[in-house]
Parts: C-alpha cells; sequence; structure tokens
C-alpha cells in the first residue's frame, strides 16, 4: 500500500479538467492528463491486488458498443463495470437505431443521458487490425504506456 500512496500523492500534483468528459482522441490530451489517467489506473490496479473494493457506484449503467469481435477488450471492460458497482448492457446494433442508419455517435449521445460510461470499440482503421503508437502525431509516441494504440479485433 506504500505504492499506492506514492501514486496518489502523485496524482494530487495534477491540475486536469477531465471529470464528464470523453477520452476519445488521447493525442488531443496534454501530457498531465494522459499521466493522470496511468496514475489512476495504478492506483486501482494496486486496490485490486491487495483485494480491497474500489466501488464507486451504488447503481448504474455501463453501456458498451463493441463494433468488432472482442474477447480481452470485452472482458475487461466488463470486469471494470462491475468492479466500479455498475450494471453492464451489451448495445445490439440490430436492435437499435444504429440499424436504422443513426451513427454510434448519436446513439451513444442518447445513451449517455442514461449510463454513467459508455465504452466504445470500433475499428477505425478497416483491415488494419491492432494500430501501434507509430501511426499517431510524435507527442503521443513519446511514452509508450499511453493509450494512444488503437486495438483492432482480437
Amino acid at each position: 500500500m506504500k505504492t499506492l500512496k506514492k501514486q496518489l500523492a502523485e496524482l494530487a500534483k495534477f491540475k486536469t479538467d477531465t471529470y464528464g468528459k470523453d477520452f476519445l482522441l488521447t493525442w488531443e490530451k496534454s501530457d498531465a492528463e494522459i499521466r493522470a489517467l496511468t496514475l489512476v489506473a495504478e492506483c486501482l490496479s494496486e486496490l485490486h491486488k491487495a483485494k480491497k473494493p474500489f466501488r464507486v457506484f451504488d447503481t448504474g449503467l455501463a453501456v458498451s458498443i463493441f463494433r468488432d469481435n472482442s474477447t480481452r477488450t470485452r472482458f475487461s471492460f466488463a470486469a471494470a463495470a462491475n468492479a466500479l458497482g455498475l450494471g453492464l448492457v451489451d448495445l445490439d446494433e440490430e436492435k437499435s437505431q444504429i440499424a436504422h442508419g443513426e451513427t454510434v455517435r448519436e446513439t451513444a449521445n442518447m445513451i449517455s443521458f442514461m449510463a454513467e460510461v459508455i465504452g466504445i470499440r470500433d475499428d477505425m482503421y478497416l483491415g488494419e487490425g491492432t494500430v501501434t503508437c507509430a501511426s499517431f502525431p510524435p507527442r503521443c509516441r513519446r511514452d509508450s504506456r499511453r493509450a494512444c494504440c488503437i486495438s483492432g479485433p482480437t
């Protein structure tokens, strides 16, 4: 737990304004925002290893919009939603307005009024599979721990 205390102390130094905002395009985020995000993930990992609960929500909904076949990402998202205290709903595009031409962005915007979190997985680069950080601007490539890599089908 000493590591957790150090991580929390480091996190307290950051002045970020990410609450209630999406995290779709990591290359639009500052270095401080990226580091704060990774610190939060590291803190949650430490709590998980110590078998300490970290429920943030008493109730709420997490929605996954996974447009690609996925195993690891889908189960990781479900596990994270559960650990935070959220129920999970997988959006079935064939049973939604997406099947009638509504965009994923429009659907996610509508769902956002009812959900605490929405996870979207979409192969932005069709046929590319996993895209490495080399495809992104140089600022994004500096830190290999950054969430700038887009993962394609698993």
